[in-house]
């Protein structure tokens, strides 16, 4: 996908939609980003860059759901 990028989404939106895009990145940036989903599904991303002496980028991403029925076989269900 190296080639297929919008000119929109460099630096740190780049590295969540297509990382290949980092390398369009003019200046140093952050990205902050929520988003709350049905199901109380939650993510969490953070996304930094920098430009000294080339691109450099790091993020980290967490997604989490609540009170999700978890089961390690065959029966009922326990809480989280």
């Amino acid at each position: 996908m190296g080639g297929s990028v919008f000119r929109d989404c460099d630096g740190s939106s780049g590295m969540y939609y297509n990382p290949a895009s980092l390398g369009l990145a003019s200046s140093p940036q952050l990205l902050l980003m929520h988003k709350e989903w049905i199901q109380d599904t939650k993510t969490e991303y953070i996304g930094a860059t920098t430009t000294i002496e080339g691109c450099a980028g790091i993020s980290i991403n967490s997604t989490s759901i609540n009170n999700i029925e978890i089961r390690e076989g065959p029966g009922p269900a326990r809480d989280v």
